[in-house]
């Protein structure tokens, strides 16, 4: 499965992707190259050839025309969002609730009234109450961005020319109690139990299994 998505992956993005046969190399001859071509289409097969897919940023280009934002809100609705797409959290909500969600804490954070207008309803097909869950995540992102990990984005807009937005305070309204803790002890515990359980090979099968570069490579007199 790994060879097939490698063979996909660099042909979308990639100027110059791997052959079928580099790929053959790579594995040390433990796969054929009508096994790598098949499970290339077997990884088509599973995503439904669904190569591209929208993100926030496609629809944040119609909703900031149709809240007619000054400079400084616009940069406060881009950083919202990219935090939003750094974060695992935000997958629950579709894009265009994402980018909607952005406008929306952003003219929180910026007291900027109305912050939900008819036009942003019908434009987005969103109203407050929907996006009112992303909208509090994505303030909480900002709240938690000046010691979080995506540093890049933080800084990015704490410059002056993108109006130091992240510097400014996030709307105290839409932070709730727990907001410094976005994902629970209960999933880490969980992700802890889904370690533990994990079957681990058995080395006594490495001679006779296909991946013999492994093996022969610790099998020499100075790999001990």
């Amino acid at each position: 499965f790994a060879l097939g998505a490698l063979l996909t992956a660099p042909k979308y993005e990639e100027i110059h992707p791997p052959e079928v046969n580099d790929l053959v190399a790579l594995a040390d001859g433990a796969y054929s190259n009508e096994q790598v071509l098949t499970m290339e289409k077997t990884v088509l097969g599973k995503i439904k050839w669904y190569l591209t897919i929208p993100t926030s940023y496609v629809f944040l280009l119609r909703f900031i025309k149709a809240a007619l934002v000054d400079r400084i809100l616009e940069n406060m609705v881009y950083f919202l969002s990219k935090l939003g797409l750094m974060n695992y959290s935000t997958i629950s909500h579709p894009p265009s609730m994402v980018a909607a969600s952005a406008v929306y804490a952003a003219c929180c954070t910026l007291n900027i009234s109305p912050f939900w207008s008819a036009t942003l309803n019908v434009h987005t097909g969103n109203t407050e109450a929907q996006i009112m869950d992303c909208a509090k995540l994505l303030v909480t992102f900002h709240a938690n961005a000046k010691d979080g990990k995506f540093q890049v984005v933080y800084r990015k807009y704490s410059s002056s020319q993108r109006a130091a937005v992240a510097l400014l305070s996030p709307a105290k309204a839409l932070l709730d109690d727990d907001s410094g803790d976005t994902e629970g002890p209960h999933r880490l515990h969980q992700g802890t139990d889904h370690v533990s359980k994990t079957k681990s090979p058995n080395p006594a099968n490495a001679k006779n299994s296909k991946f013999q570069v492994v093996y022969r490579k610790y099998s020499s007199s100075p790999r001990r």
